[in-house]
């Protein structure tokens, strides 16, 4: 299972990323990207990703100064062994 992360920082900046749990201990991984909504279509703005060779969580956490007047969210690919999801947030607006 897994979630995607992102909350207002201030002074123009979001954290964001992303947590996969795993139920067994295997290869983990989760891959975060934030995406802004531009004329309808949501286009990638950066991205993350961590890997776990050998655990039961993989996380990522970062920072980004954004642009203001934009929707954000923030996307994630969650990975447990051979066992995939994926999870987005609710779009915050900067």
């Amino acid at each position: 299972s897994g979630r995607s992360i992102i909350n207002d920082s201030g002074a123009g900046k979001i954290g964001w990323g992303g947590v996969t749990n795993a139920a067994r201990t295997c290869k983990v991984s989760v891959n975060a990207i934030v995406e802004r909504l531009e004329n309808g279509s949501w286009t990638r703005v950066t991205s993350a990703s961590n890997t776990v060779a050998s655990g039961l969580v993989a996380t990522v956490s970062k920072t980004t100064l954004v642009g203001s007047g934009y929707y954000y969210r923030v996307r994630c690919q969650h990975y447990a062994a051979t066992d995939y999801s994926s999870s987005f947030t609710n779009a915050l607006y900067m």
